[in-house]
């Protein structure tokens, strides 16, 4: 009888009102319900991603299928030699999104349609969060145009 463990990855963003206490860079502090504007969740569910606890995409190899409209549409990927997203073709072929890089993953300001989908560089989720800009792989996020990995070791 064989087990299946399911993992559930849960990531939260929280923008809380301007303060007048300054903080280090790391350094996390409790925030009480009075100083948080708003929380937005991702929850990755093996291949399906949740956005505030509604269903948003079931990933495949190739593509995606997103939940948001009635009914569902499929997206395709056309990929590189490194892995990376290219074009996000709709199912009848309307490309949606041109993405084009610079070396080490910076994207090119000849893409077109940035913010259809996140999954680029390598086929990494690019974090645009507050601005950063920064490529999730896994155990370390990476900065494309400081060409270097940073994050503290959490495994």
């Amino acid at each position: 009888m064989k087990k299946h463990l399911l993992l559930i990855l849960k990531t939260s963003h929280v923008t809380a009102v301007p303060s007048s206490t300054h903080l280090t860079l790391g350094e996390m502090v409790l925030l009480s319900p009075t100083q948080i504007l708003s929380v937005d969740s991702t929850e990755y569910s093996g291949n399906f991603l949740f956005d505030n606890g509604s269903f948003k995409e079931y990933h495949f190899d190739g593509g995606y299928i997103s939940g948001t409209g009635t009914p569902s549409t499929y997206k395709y990927y056309v990929k590189d030699h490194l892995g990376s997203n290219r074009i996000l073709a709709s199912y009848n072929g309307t490309i949606q999104q041109e993405t084009q890089y610079y070396p080490y993953g910076g994207i090119h300001h000849f893409s077109t349609n940035q913010g259809t989908q996140k999954y680029k560089y390598n086929g990494k989720e690019l974090d645009l969060m507050h601005g950063l800009n920064l490529y999730d792989y896994g155990a370390r996020l990476y900065d494309p145009f400081g060409n270097h990995a940073f994050s503290k070791y959490g495994l």
